[in-house]
């Protein structure tokens, strides 16, 4: 029986540079009698609703992209109710799933790895039922200051730019009363950060070496005089992790809310702009099926 194979790519992306690598991904499918179909949208809802639609008659469904376009094929699943497997060929600025995956950026490479057909069982994590989190969600001042960060700023000057920009807005940033609560965890902070993992890497570098048992997550928070040091390090380096002002704890299923309601908290979630507090956070163990090596 002939395979089929959903290929979704943002057009517009690069110059038309992922319709390119679709159309060489067609052919080497072809040359293993499988068939293929294009899926685009003209914005997130259509590009989601044609995944879900795809996702009913296609046996798989392969991304060109990175952390974000693979966020609305796992929304779409989530919306859906079902899934499929999913193959990646990474063209993202970062590609953190990618990198915890172990597949490599290279076209070819990544072209082998989906026409092998195995698959690897990888957890995410949701927004309720209708955003997923595939690498990971922040919020907080420090999440804003680097997501002030451009691309082009950090290839051209390295990590020197979060310390410029760390102190560009070191007289604006400042601290928000946060609740999180469970049904066996409940705790207020004054956050200044707060980064939830769905994966082991996290900008581009390893950042969790355990297997996680949920959604971790790393908060700093209740800044003081002596604590100063954890913004500079996070300004000089742009890496939070190694800092002593932290708290950490997993989580499956946990509500988040901010306890002031006058500056409503922008998360952001695998890169884009994600929904505001609050939140009810949910781990979903071994929800997609991954071509893998």
């Amino acid at each position: 029986m002939t395979k089929k194979y959903g290929i979704f790519f943002n057009a517009n992306a690069g110059k038309g540079k992922a319709k390119q690598v679709a159309q060489r991904l067609a052919i080497s499918l072809s040359g293993q009698n499988i068939q293929s179909a294009f899926i685009t949208g003209k914005d997130i809802d259509d590009a989601i609703s044609a995944i879900k639609k795809a996702s009913n008659e296609v046996d798989a469904i392969i991304v060109i992209g990175g952390d974000g376009t693979l966020n609305l094929v796992a929304t779409a699943f989530l919306r859906g109710g079902k899934t499929i497997p999913v193959g990646l060929i990474p063209s993202g600025t970062v590609n953190n799933f990618a990198k915890t995956a172990q597949i490599p950026n290279d076209e070819k490479s990544a072209v082998n790895i989906i026409l092998k057909g195995r698959t690897k069982a990888f957890s995410i994590g949701s927004c309720g039922d209708d955003k997923a989190i595939i690498s990971s969600l922040t919020f907080g001042s420090l999440a804003d200051l680097s997501n002030d960060v451009r691309q082009e700023d950090k290839r051209k000057w390295g990590k020197i730019v979060y310390f410029w920009q760390a102190m560009k807005n070191l007289n604006k940033s400042g601290s928000q009363q946060i609740e999180f609560k469970s049904n066996s965890f409940q705790a207020d902070y004054k956050i200044w950060m707060c980064l939830i993992t769905a994966s082991s890497n996290v900008g581009g570098h390893k950042y969790i070496d355990q297997p996680l048992k949920g959604l971790h997550a790393t908060i700093l928070h209740n800044m003081s005089l002596l604590k100063s040091p954890s913004y500079f390090y996070f300004a000089l380096t742009g890496n939070i992790r190694e800092s002593e002002s932290l708290t950490y704890f997993e989580l499956r299923d946990m509500m988040i809310t901010s306890k002031n309601t006058d500056h409503p908290v922008q998360t952001r979630i695998d890169g884009d702009p994600g929904p505001k507090l609050p939140i009810q956070l949910l781990w979903h163990k071994d929800f997609l099926q991954v071509f893998t090596d």
